[in-house]
């Protein structure tokens, strides 16, 4: 992604980078300037930014950690869940597709109005069974 962004071969990034052509910090900057403006997702730009940073380490670059941490502002992570309480039919095709014993499990918890953490103890005990795997 790195050298792909910049349009170049792998060889080439080294060659500019070690003969003072080209500034790897500056590089890297704007490669998550980059990454920003697509709207990668911050854990993605992360990922990328550390296997470029690894790259160049490997190939011999010299990259101070605290001169990185000075200039690369990486954006802030943040998660997204979606907990919710199935539907119905989403329900309905949980059971359709599980084994009688996922069935039961599915069906008693759905009727018994028990917490999450109740459930996810029930599905955590019975999930080496794998009761949402398709019967035979």
């Amino acid at each position: 992604m790195f050298c792909g962004w910049l349009r170049k071969l792998p060889d080439d990034v080294l060659q500019d980078i070690k003969s003072d052509k080209t500034d790897p910090y500056r590089l890297l900057d704007d490669f998550v300037g980059y990454l920003v403006k697509i709207k990668d997702s911050p854990n993605t730009t992360r990922n990328y930014v550390a296997a470029a940073k690894k790259w160049l380490r490997f190939s011999g670059v010299e990259l101070s950690s605290d001169k990185l941490k000075g200039i690369l502002e990486l954006p802030t992570q943040y998660s997204i869940t979606s907990d919710r309480v199935p539907t119905a039919e989403e329900l309905r095709d949980i059971v359709v597709v599980s084994k009688p014993r996922g069935k039961a499990l599915i069906t008693t918890l759905a009727s018994s109005r028990s917490s999450s953490l109740t459930s996810f103890r029930f599905f955590v005990a019975l999930k080496s069974s794998h009761p949402f795997d398709p019967g035979p």
